[in-house]
């Protein structure tokens, strides 16, 4: 899964493109490539920043004047030349989330964890899965190291933040590759975990492990 951290990332806009699309005053979006697009978007669409201009207010015609930077606000850093405008959305993570939630896959900003893995397949596994002590990170963890998608967050360091959102290109491959992971999880459990033995299972157990078809 490629990983698109906003902390880091400088996102860089072709200026005509952006000019055109504020000065129309109708709502538009910035991808996270650098993309102008306008209503519909597509599903894939990740976003920077999604909105649109009030073109005919005293504010913005001394906005404009003063530049890009001033129409977009303190949150995002924007530096200008002749053909092209790169954006630091670092400070604006707030509002991409807002931006971005209705199309994620799931949902990893907030304090609680994930809480909801966005597919009713996954969660049947997560319910499962529960059972031997496998939780939502796990599942999470397969997904982000072995499927195709986008892991787009804000992650640093000093202080520590990692806030993200995650985009899965294919759920159907996402669901058998954590189908596969989880079930070799809960057989090595099964042989080897002296807490869940056999012919010790309880029938929540049992009905797990004849979910995922191992008894």
């Amino acid at each position: 899964m490629k990983k698109f951290n906003v902390a880091n990332e400088r996102i860089t806009v072709e200026k005509k493109s952006l000019m055109q699309a504020i000065n129309n005053g109708k709502t538009f979006g910035i991808t996270h490539l650098g993309e102008v697009v306008y209503p519909p978007y597509n599903k894939s669409d990740i976003f920077i920043f999604k909105g649109s201009m009030d073109i005919h207010a005293p504010s913005f015609a001394i906005a404009k004047e003063k530049g890009i930077s001033t129409i977009f606000g303190t949150f995002y850093k924007i530096v200008e030349s002749s053909d092209t405008v790169t954006i630091d959305a670092s400070l604006a993570w707030g509002e991409i989330v807002g931006f971005n939630l209705e199309n994620a896959s799931y949902d990893d900003t907030t304090s609680d964890g994930i809480m909801d893995l966005g597919d009713s397949e996954l969660e049947d596994m997560s319910w499962h899965g529960d059972e031997f002590n496998i939780k939502n990170r796990d599942i999470s963890d397969i997904i982000e190291k072995e499927c195709e998608g986008t892991l787009f967050c804000l992650h640093k360091e000093e202080p520590f933040i990692f806030s993200s959102l995650i985009f899965i290109d294919d759920m159907v491959s996402a669901r058998e590759v954590t189908r596969k992971h989880l079930t070799t999880i809960i057989e090595d459990k099964i042989q080897n975990d002296p807490d869940f033995k056999r012919e010790g299972l309880t029938n929540d157990e049992e009905e797990a492990a004849l979910f995922f078809n191992i008894i």
